[in-house]
């Protein structure tokens, strides 16, 4: 009887171990599996990704097509930022276009988080994201 319990258990040992690891390394296209480039916070739209840096109060923004490659900024247009503080208002941000990216200053006063709205048309096609940001 005590063998009978002992394989049981070792059985189960295993079959629960081999469980733990079965998922390990295999990420079959979930959205968190996408790097940022540069290493800031990257999220996906319609056939394309962005990517936001943000360095003090300086927003920089990078976008990316479905392959995260590059974007050409001509590939975007009706382009808007606004940013929400929260139990606040919504406010639109002036930002600079570049070369590469866009780039925008937000200063969210007394409040340590935002959300940073990205309105804008890919390829003919209406989209938006959200950033949440935290102020360091």
């Amino acid at each position: 009887m005590k063998k009978k319990f002992l394989k049981l258990g070792m059985m189960s040992f295993l079959v629960l171990s081999i469980s733990i690891f079965a998922g390990d390394g295999h990420d079959h296209g979930v959205p968190g599996a996408v790097v940022a480039p540069k290493g800031g916070e990257i999220k996906p739209a319609v056939g394309s990704y962005f990517e936001l840096l943000k360095m003090g109060n300086v927003l920089k923004i990078y976008p990316y097509d479905d392959k995260v490659k590059p974007l050409a900024l001509t590939a975007i247009t009706d382009i808007s930022m606004t940013t929400k503080i929260p139990r606040g208002a919504e406010e639109k941000l002036i930002f600079k276009v570049n070369s590469d990216h866009y780039e925008a200053t937000f200063e969210p006063k007394k409040s340590h988080r935002f959300e940073l709205i990205l309105k804008f048309k890919v390829k003919n096609h209406d989209d938006s994201v959200t950033f949440n940001i935290e102020k360091n």
